[in-house]
C-alpha cells in the first residue's frame, strides 16, 4: 500500500536486545526523508552486529515458530501467576510482551498509589 510503513527490529524476535539493530520498510517516496530522519537520530549499529542480524533474518520458520512457542509459553506462565496473587489482567497480550495488570484486589496493595504499589513491589 502506499501509506503502509513496516517498523521492526530484532530486539525480541532475535532475544537480542541491546543490539539496536532495525529497519523500515515504507513507500519509495518516502525512503529519503526516513534516511535524512534516520542519520539525525540513530547512531550506526556496529558491523559485526549487521551481520548477526543479517543472518537471523534468513532463519528457518521453525527457529521463530518455536520461538513463538516459547515466549507464549513464558506469557501463560506469567499471567496466571498474577491472577494468582490478585492481579486483574484483563486481556491476553497477542503479539507483545507488555501485562497491564491492575492491583486493586491485591490485598497488600490495594490502598495504595501506582507510585507505592510500583515501590512495594522492587
Amino acid at each position: 500500500s502506499e501509506r503502509t510503513f513496516v517498523v521492526n527490529a530484532i530486539s525480541k524476535t532475535a532475544r537480542a536486545t541491546g543490539w539496536r539493530v532495525g529497519w523500515v520498510i515504507s513507500p519509495a517516496q518516502y525512503t529519503t526523508a526516513l534516511r535524512g530522519v534516520h542519520d539525525q537520530l540513530v547512531l550506526q549499529a556496529p558491523t559485526p552486529l549487521q551481520f548477526g542480524a543479517a543472518a537471523m533474518l534468513r532463519l528457518s520458520d521453525e527457529f521463530f515458530a518455536e520461538h513463538r512457542k516459547e515466549y507464549s509459553a513464558k506469557r501463560d506462565l506469567l499471567l496466571a501467576a498474577l491472577r494468582t496473587a490478585g492481579f486483574k489482567v484483563a486481556a491476553t497480550p497477542g503479539g507483545a510482551y507488555y501485562l497491564f495488570a491492575d492491583y486493586s484486589d491485591v490485598k497488600s496493595l490495594h490502598k495504595l498509589s501506582p507510585y507505592e504499589a510500583a515501590i512495594k513491589m522492587t
